[in-house]
């Protein structure tokens, strides 16, 4: 078990697949939640380890000592088969391929699994509908309460959403359920726009350290670059600074977002405030400057200039 385990942190793929301790695609986040358990790696793995077990036994019946010629050929088939299914298994595990709701093997896949979960959601008031899947429902209360006041500063504006709605948390960015795509933090797309939440890939409060407010803190930094920022990218200056007074007004002082932005899958950019623990003069100074303005002003001139902001074509200097 402990040989196991260390060649499955090093190894994502190949034969280390099917290595009882291996984690690495494997399972998802929201594997029997949104999607089914894919039960082809488990198959694999059980004739991995039985063909293990019938050629340990075989080998006992081996020696010239064991018995007589009957029981050793019988042995030697038995040694001969357990080592087949080892070989077959590993076979098997090297043809996987990982997708985003699980891995894969196609002669073992049964293309029933690939049915999604169906589930009638739970929804709240952020400002707007938030639905998520039945089990996510002791999360609703902070969902709502993250997207409310974000929701509040952007209504009215080109690209802000009609509604939030939860998806799976997926193996690997790409395609989703339904038309919201995939990916691991929350996007905003659709005509009218929807917010798509991924929660699975954020930690919940009460598991692997996370509290209630960093998670209401993520879900306000995350949906605040999905409406600002299209994409995964961090932004450029013009963006990051009305991001800073958007997540302000929503409850995280300026001084405090550095931390907050810590905690976000997007990349790092050098001189970002990431990467400085602060975030540079130039966009502070930027910042403060427009959220000092009234807020019926800040919004009527997001009002003109949101799609040139969103297409990343204004600069600090053009902000009022």
């Amino acid at each position: 078990m402990g040989i196991s385990s260390q060649i499955a942190f090093s190894s994502s793929g190949g034969w280390a697949l099917i290595l009882p301790t291996m984690s690495n695609g494997n399972f998802g986040q929201d594997a029997g939640i949104f999607y089914q358990f894919l039960p082809d790696l488990p198959m694999a793995r059980v004739m991995f380890l039985a063909g293990i077990a019938v050629t340990a036994v075989g080998l006992l019946g081996l020696p010239a000592g064991a018995g007589g010629p009957r029981l050793r050929r019988s042995a030697a088939v038995v040694t001969v088969t357990g080592a087949a299914a080892v070989m077959a298994a590993i076979a098997l595990a090297f043809t996987a391929q990982v997708g985003p709701y699980g891995t894969v093997i196609p002669a073992l896949h049964d293309a029933a699994s690939d049915r999604p979960v169906p589930y009638t959601p739970v929804c709240g008031n952020a400002g707007i509908p938030a639905c998520l899947q039945p089990a996510y429902r002791p999360y609703l209360s902070d969902v709502t309460t993250a997207l409310r006041p974000v929701i509040s500063q952007i209504t009215g504006l080109a690209g802000a959403p009609a509604r939030a709605s939860q998806v799976a948390a997926v193996f690997r960015p790409g395609p989703g359920p339904g038309a919201g795509g995939g990916g691991q933090i929350l996007a905003l797309k659709g005509s009218p726009p929807v917010l798509y939440l991924p929660l699975g890939a954020i930690a919940l409060p009460g598991s692997f350290g996370g509290d209630s407010g960093s998670f209401v803190s993520q879900l306000k930094v995350e949906a605040v670059h999905a409406f600002v920022t299209p994409g995964g990218a961090y932004g450029n200056p013009a963006q990051q600074a009305v991001e800073a007074v958007l997540l302000q007004n929503a409850g995280i002082p300026l001084a405090l977002q550095p931390q907050a932005l810590g905690d976000t899958p997007w990349p790092l950019m050098s001189g970002g405030p990431r990467s400085a623990g602060r975030y540079p003069p130039k966009i502070a100074a930027a910042a403060r400057r427009f959220a000092a303005l009234p807020a019926a002003t800040r919004h009527a001139w997001l009002a003109a200039h949101m799609p040139a902001l969103r297409a990343g074509r204004l600069t600090l200097g053009q902000l009022p």
